[in-house]
């Protein structure tokens, strides 16, 4: 759906890279297209990255010491950066407070913070995924709080690290969650009870 050379840049990134494997559809939203990313992976592990937003410059060295296969679910800090013109105005570090390998039971507690609902803050084990068929929903908005719903109600354990790794774009123009739905409320309160 991009109007701009980023499908032949990719394209390009392919002809390169035997590990860069690119496929094209319609624009038929974000969860149609990583149905279709896990699907087509060829890894063990799953992650979710929004378009405007970055990662850290050590991102895989503070992940790859963790990738050991004895979590269904790897959690790290964010920082939420609100700009205008490219012009950075605040930045707020969020971190976990519990840190280490979490039994299901021991991570309720989380639920009332905001961190655990998005998907971009989260590495997923892709064996977990596929054996209990968990799929994103096809939504307006809300696709990341309910493919995470179904991720907590399979999971026996989670790993929460003490790093910052994700840059999240707060409040940017075009965002779903800025631009203005006259259903929200109705699918927020169905969210609330999934």
């Amino acid at each position: 759906g991009s109007s701009d050379k980023s499908g032949a840049i990719c394209d390009e990134y392919q002809s390169h890279f035997p590990n860069v494997f690119v496929s094209h559809i319609e624009n038929n939203g974000v969860a149609e297209a990583r149905n279709l990313g896990i699907s087509l992976s060829r890894g063990n592990y799953l992650y979710f990255m929004d378009p405007d937003d970055f990662l850290s410059d050590d991102f895989f060295e503070q992940i790859c010491p963790n990738l050991n296969g004895k979590w269904d679910v790897l959690c790290f800090g964010y920082n939420e950066i609100k700009e205008n013109n490219n012009t950075i105005l605040s930045c707020r570090s969020h971190s976990y407070q519990h840190l280490g390998l979490l039994k299901k039971e021991e991570f309720i507690d989380l639920f009332k913070t905001d961190m655990m609902y998005n998907v971009w803050s989260r590495i997923y084990n892709k064996e977990f995924i596929l054996k209990n068929n968990i799929k994103f929903p096809s939504r307006p908005i809300g696709e990341d709080t309910l493919f995470n719903f179904q991720v907590y109600q399979h999971l026996d354990n989670i790993l929460f690290i003490d790093s910052t790794l994700y840059n999240y774009i707060a409040g940017r123009s075009g965002s779903a969650l800025t631009e203005f739905n006259p259903r929200r409320i109705e699918i927020q309160l169905d969210e609330l009870q999934a």
